[in-house]
């Protein structure tokens, strides 16, 4: 038996993973949480399908989720009345097309802790990014499927374990 080779992408953001999917309409597109505290929702599209070297990576904004008073910096760890965090999303670019950050995007390929970044400065790179985007942020995000809409479009279903909501 051959010992299990691996190594470290720099192409997808550095978070505390889980729920990682697959796009049902794209073989370059797959879909990954950070399911840490205050964690988002993150696409990660390959120039060529089955290289998960290159491409751009994403993270979700729900439409109303900062005109409802929400804030991406804030600790979202368990309901917030008012804010909204489910409906109609936009994919805000964290990087370019090469895999380049963005200007004003704290690099999301960044390694570190997984801990909170309003109280440390050295915490893994996406979730950074994810607030400087205005990523809209869940309460310990977890267990994603990907399903299909009459319309064509995807959605997507998850946990939000420490806010009791689907």
């Amino acid at each position: 038996m051959r010992d299990a080779e691996y190594r470290e992408l720099d192409s997808i953001a550095n978070v505390a993973y889980e729920g990682i999917n697959f796009s049902l309409l794209s073989k370059k597109t797959i879909y990954y949480i950070d399911e840490w505290r205050s964690g988002s929702i993150y696409k990660f599209v390959m120039h060529k399908k089955g290289d998960y070297t290159k491409g751009q990576t994403f993270v979700l904004s729900v439409d109303n989720f900062i005109p409802s008073g929400g804030v991406a910096a804030d600790l979202y760890n368990e309901q917030a009345p008012g804010v909204v965090r489910t409906g109609a999303a936009t994919w805000i670019p964290l990087t370019d097309k090469h895999g380049n950050p963005l200007d004003g995007i704290t690099d999301p390929f960044r390694n570190g802790p997984t801990n909170d970044p309003r109280t440390n400065v050295d915490t893994r790179g996406g979730r950074v990014a994810a607030d400087d985007a205005n990523g809209t942020p869940y309460g310990r995000p977890e267990d994603m499927e990907v399903g299909k809409l009459r319309n064509g479009n995807e959605v997507i279903y998850f946990t939000a374990t420490s806010e009791n909501i689907i």
